[in-house]
């Protein structure tokens, strides 16, 4: 396997772990949240799948579960991604932070928490990807946020 890929698929199988143990319980784990996060949580996650499917369509072709760009891909600056950069990871992340709030799960926080982490330590390595196929991504990278329209 060419190495450089195997960075990719390393960083999609962490992802699909933590994905695992998100979703994975025994049995429901109670925990000491507030009751008023169930409230913010649902919103929260509906953003979240907006933000997912807004990416998913505007990517269409250019969609790949690899960190490094398909090799006739275009690089996407508007509708969501005039926003943030990142869309579908901060939909990813709004979604599960969101679920875990309506459910009062602190073990799903702490997974969402380090889903968030893992997405940080990706997308380093995936805009150095992008920005060796698309001249343009510095520019674009300046002016956008990575995952949160106004942080």
């Amino acid at each position: 396997m060419n190495p450089k890929k195997r960075t990719d698929y390393i960083f999609v199988c962490i992802q699909i772990l933590l994905f695992i143990g998100y979703w994975w319980h025994p049995e429901p784990v109670g925990s000491m949240l507030p009751y008023v996060w169930k409230y913010v949580g649902i919103p929260m996650a509906f953003l979240g799948l907006f933000f997912i499917m807004m990416a998913f369509f505007q990517l269409n072709r250019n969609l790949t579960m690899l960190p490094t760009p398909t090799k006739n891909a275009i690089l996407i600056t508007s509708g969501v991604f005039k926003y943030v950069r990142h869309p579908i990871y901060t939909g990813i992340f709004l979604v599960a932070l969101g679920y875990a709030m309506m459910v009062y799960s602190f073990d799903q926080l702490m997974i969402a928490l380090m889903i968030l982490l893992l997405f940080e330590i990706k997308t380093n390595y995936e805009e150095k990807k992008l920005t060796e196929h698309f001249p343009d991504y510095p520019v674009y990278k300046s002016k956008t946020n990575k995952f949160f329209p106004f942080l």
